[in-house]
């Protein structure tokens, strides 16, 4: 005996500040988000009301998950791939804007050496 079993696609997208979003969207708008500024195929949870609810920029409804006039790369990686799979994307998203990974050394130099991942 099989059963269906139908599976989502959820991604957990934390980081510090730039994961918060702070391309604004008047000066570098995504080529790909429509002017209704929802990001398609794609849903974002809202920890005010814990719920999944639809990506949308310019619009508070999604707190600690969008800045109301940024956006930052996850939604474009999101929506790209949902595109690609042709499937519903949920994403749970937090972030800490303003923190560093290091002071002394700076974040990414050891000895004065820039180091890349």
């Amino acid at each position: 005996m099989s059963s269906a079993v139908d599976y989502i696609d959820l991604w957990i997208v934390a980081g510090q500040s730039n994961t918060d979003g702070r391309i604004e969207l008047s000066k570098q708008r995504p080529s790909w988000l429509p002017y209704s500024n929802i990001v398609p195929n794609v849903k974002c949870f809202n920890s005010s009301n814990n719920r999944f609810e639809l990506w949308k920029y310019s619009y508070s409804s999604v707190t600690l998950n969008n800045n109301e006039d940024k956006w930052a790369y996850d939604s474009t990686a999101m929506f790209q791939y949902a595109n690609l799979v042709n499937k519903e994307q949920y994403v749970i998203k937090h972030s800490l804007g303003g923190s560093s990974i290091g002071v002394s050394p700076p974040a990414g130099m050891v000895n004065g050496i820039v180091i890349i991942i």
